[in-house]
This record gives structure tokens, C-alpha cells and sequence, in this order.
């Protein structure tokens, strides 16, 4: 009997992480659950253990610290445990123009996005490639085909995340080992909430995918070894007219439609406001 697999999921406490987990422990796998939330990974935890029987780790990192990813490795590798699913999940954003925004964010978003699963996949990789089987899972967006005037750091480290994972999945073809990226469009998860100012999360908007559809379109492209999965028709229509269009043309519509959204939100939040 095969033994049972171990998957590493980082940002698992919630949204499209904790989706993802419940995918896995459904199928049988084991997994270590990573977030800087130790309340949220408890109840992740929880529930995948009630629900699934499944051998749970929880591991409390915050991958903004540089650290992080070899803590990771080194505490697995004393308990004996081999990954064999990577699932870079973890990640968040900034908003406003790059001058303007806080430049400690701008730090923190690029250890997060950029830094943790490169250098994640690098510590887990080799082990894969030496038993001739493994699975990467890179959670992009469909924003690293385009750039962008006020999330420029955002989309820019998306655009790292799906050149990287394109160009890992092409060196590892005939290794036993595959690299997928999934590049979702707007989805609604605890990443759009305003939880640093306390608020409650807002309404779902029309345009976005629920975060369980997006999970489930990113585990069967990474099952069956794709290289590159865009959950959605709207999103797959938009990277196929950000490989066309000038991007001068792009830049100028993506600048209409954040401007308009920001004053959309601006408006629902005004309303929200108790008299």
C-alpha cells in the first residue's frame, strides 16, 4: 500500500488556502497547514481532522520574515515529514500609488509573494526530483499578465510567480515532477477583507469567483500536471487580451477601472457608516 501523501499549504487558515485543504484531506492527504493566523490554522486544523481523520501539522510563520521558509524546512525535516505537494498559497497586496504607500508593506509583500516560494520550492524541490515525484502549486493571479498604476508592486510580483513557475514546470518535464500555477482573477476571500481596520468582510461583488471554485480548478489542473490554469472565461478572456493589446492600452483601462472601483468602494463604505 502506497503510503499516504504529505501536501504543504501556505496561507491555509482561510480563503482559497483552506479550500484547498479541504480538497486534499477529502482525497486522503496529510498536510501541514502554514499561516501567521494561529487561531485560523486551529480551526482549519480542526475541521480537517473531525471531517477527514487525516494527520494534521500546524506550523505558526509569518513568511514576511526571511527566515521563515528554512524554519519550515528544518522543523519538518526533524519530524521526518516528506512533502510531496508544495502549495505556495500565501500572499497579499497594496494599494496606491508606489511613492505613497507604505514602504514596509511594499517589503513585506515581496518576502511574502515573491521570496517564500522561491525559495520554498527550492528547499522541497530536490527531494521531489530525487524520488521522481512531486507537485508544485504556485497560486498567482491573472494580474501577473498585465501591470498595473496603483497595486504596481501586486501585480508585478505575480508576474515573478507565473514566469518562475512556467519556467520550473519546463526544466522538470520528464523528472516525475510537475509545477502548476493557477492564475485567478478577483475572488472573494479573507485577502479583500479589511482586517487590519477591524470592519467586516464586504459583499461579495458580482465579478468575483467564489474562492471553493477556484481551489477546485487549481487541484485538478495541478492533478493532471498543467502548467498554467485560469479558472474562469472573463479571467481567460483577459489574459489572452493582455498578450494582444498594447500595453499602453491595458495600463490605460486598468488605471479607468481601479480608479472606478476605488470610488465604488469608497461610496459602500460611506453608506455602511452608522448615522
Amino acid at each position: 500500500m502506497a503510503a499516504t501523501e504529505w501536501v504543504l499549504v501556505t496561507g491555509a487558515a482561510s480563503g482559497i488556502g483552506a479550500e484547498l485543504c479541504r480538497l486534499f484531506a477529502r482525497a486522503g492527504s496529510n498536510i501541514v497547514l502554514v499561516d501567521k493566523s494561529p487561531d485560523g490554522l486551529e480551526k482549519t486544523g480542526a475541521e480537517l481532522f473531525g471531517k477527514f481523520g487525516i494527520q494534521t501539522v500546524l506550523l505558526v510563520h509569518d513568511l514576511s520574515f526571511p527566515d521563515a521558509p528554512e524554519q519550515i524546512y528544518r522543523e519538518l525535516e526533524e519530524q521526518g515529514i516528506e512533502i510531496d505537494v508544495l502549495v505556495n498559497n500565501a500572499g497579499f497586496g497594496t494599494f496606491g500609488n508606489f511613492w505613497e504607500t507604505d514602504i514596509g508593506r511594499d517589503k513585506a509583500l515581496i518576502n511574502v509573494n515573491i521570496m517564500a516560494p522561491m525559495l520554498l520550492t527550492r528547499l522541497f524541490l530536490p527531494p521531489m526530483i530525487a524520488r521522481r515525484k512531486g507537485r508544485i502549486l504556485n497560486v498567482g493571479s491573472v494580474s501577473g499578465f498585465l501591470a498595473s498604476p496603483y497595486t504596481s508592486t501586486y501585480y508585478s510580483s505575480k508576474a515573478f510567480l507565473l514566469s518562475f513557475s512556467q519556467g520550473v514546470a519546463t526544466a522538470l518535464k520528464g523528472s516525475g515532477v510537475t509545477a502548476t500555477v493557477v492564475c485567478p482573477g478577483p475572488t472573494y476571500t479573507a485577502f479583500n477583507w479589511h482586517a487590519e481596520e477591524g470592519g467586516p468582510p464586504p459583499q461579495r461583488k458580482r465579478f468575483q469567483m467564489e474562492a471553493a471554485d477556484v481551489a477546485a480548478q487549481a487541484y485538478r489542473g495541478m492533478r493532471r500536471g498543467r502548467m498554467v490554469v485560469i479558472p474562469g472565461a472573463s479571467n481567460k478572456a483577459l489574459a489572452l487580451l493582455a498578450k494582444v493589446l498594447p500595453r499602453r492600452f491595458a495600463l490605460w483601462l486598468l488605471t479607468f477601472g481601479q480608479e472606478a472601483s476605488a470610488k465604488t468602494d469608497a461610496k459602500t463604505e460611506e453608506a455602511a457608516k452608522p448615522k
